[in-house]
Order: C-alpha cells, then sequence, then structure tokens
C-alpha cells in the first residue's frame, strides 16, 4: 500500500487543461506547513466541480519526486453558518507578553481576528494597516487579537514585532489549536466579530 498523506485547504485555481489544482492548504502532518501550491492530480476527472473558494479534503500520493492528488472531496459548508454568520467559538491563547487573552473577555467590542505567520509575505505586508486600522478605532470599540501560527518559536514572532511595531496583542498558536477550531485553512485568515460574539 503506498504512502499518503492527507490535508484540507481553499481553491485557489482550476487548470483543467494541465490537470492541476491550485490551493491554499493548512499543515499536511509529516509532510509541509500551510502554504499556497499547486498541485498535479492524478485524473482529470477529480477537478469536475471544484468552484474558487471551496474548500477541499484531498489525499497526496508521491509520484517521482512530486506529490499527486489522488482523491479530493469538497468539505460542506456548515448548516449552521448561514452567509458566513455563526457564533465565535471562545478561545484562550498566550501572548507575546506572558500573558493570555480570551475572546469573551472582549464580548461588547467588536474582534478583528486575523490568523498570520512570520513567514507569510501577505500577512507581514497587512500588520501596519491593521495597527492603523486598531488605532483609528479603538476608542469606538474595536479590538484586534492577531493570532500567530509559526510552530517552531516564538523568537521570530517577536523579532518581527520589534521591527513592525504593533499595538494590539499578539497571541500564540503554534500547534494551530485555535486555527483549526475556526476552519483556518491558510493564512492570512481573518474574521469580523461582532459585539454579541
Amino acid at each position: 500500500e503506498s504512502e499518503r498523506a492527507v490535508g484540507v485547504g481553499r481553491v485557489v485555481a482550476v487548470d483543467e487543461d494541465r490537470a492541476a489544482l491550485t490551493l491554499d492548504h493548512g499543515p499536511i502532518p509529516g509532510l509541509m506547513p500551510a502554504m499556497r501550491m499547486q498541485f498535479s492530480v492524478r485524473h482529470q476527472a477529480l477537478l469536475h466541480g471544484l468552484e474558487v473558494g471551496g474548500v477541499v479534503r484531498f489525499s497526496l500520493e508521491p509520484r517521482g519526486t512530486e506529490w499527486v492528488i489522488v482523491a479530493i472531496e469538497p468539505v460542506p459548508a456548515d448548516p449552521s453558518a448561514r452567509r458566513g454568520v455563526f457564533p465565535a467559538p471562545d478561545f484562550a491563547v498566550s501572548t507575546l507578553s506572558g500573558d493570555s487573552i480570551r475572546l469573551s473577555a472582549l464580548r461588547g467590542r467588536v474582534v478583528l481576528l486575523n490568523f498570520w505567520a512570520t513567514w507569510c509575505v501577505p500577512c507581514r505586508t497587512e500588520m501596519p494597516g491593521l495597527d492603523a486600522l486598531y488605532r483609528r478605532y479603538r476608542d469606538a470599540g474595536l479590538g484586534v487579537v492577531a493570532i500567530n501560527l509559526d510552530s517552531l518559536s516564538a523568537a521570530g514572532v517577536q523579532a518581527f514585532v520589534r521591527e513592525v511595531p504593533v499595538t494590539f496583542p499578539i497571541g500564540l498558536d503554534p500547534s494551530w489549536a485555535t486555527a483549526h477550531t475556526y476552519r483556518v485553512v491558510g493564512v492570512p485568515t481573518s474574521y469580523l466579530i461582532d459585539r454579541d460574539g
């Protein structure tokens, strides 16, 4: 039986002519970190019906030096998440300063919850803009919580914050536990949580 790896990702592009699929995928245990990547597919028929923006579960097998998608299935949307609105699951994460932050403690504020990583160029690029937004609207009730998903150490996160100072809290989720709860399959991913959670 051949070796298989399984992942979940959001469809970025479908190329039926080349039998290829580009995904923003979460970490694939034992194989690769979360990233945007194009994969070949074993059969072009696997691509039929896939839509850009849809979430899929996929299986990979090695073929020579590359990993090829051999099975794929859409992940059905949560029926309770009508029109993308659903109760935000509570969480508590440690912060860079050694404290912890709990989402439920921010109830009554509008919260921009951002999942990011230091190795993600778009994440790094948007940080100054997120901080400017926070500074402009925090007195009106905006909270920003940026949850870092670097899995190796917090040292790189601390170095980044020294380089690009931010005034909102940076949470740490190296195991992706909170990210999985929020179905994060690629970074950056942001959620806007209303005053009622």
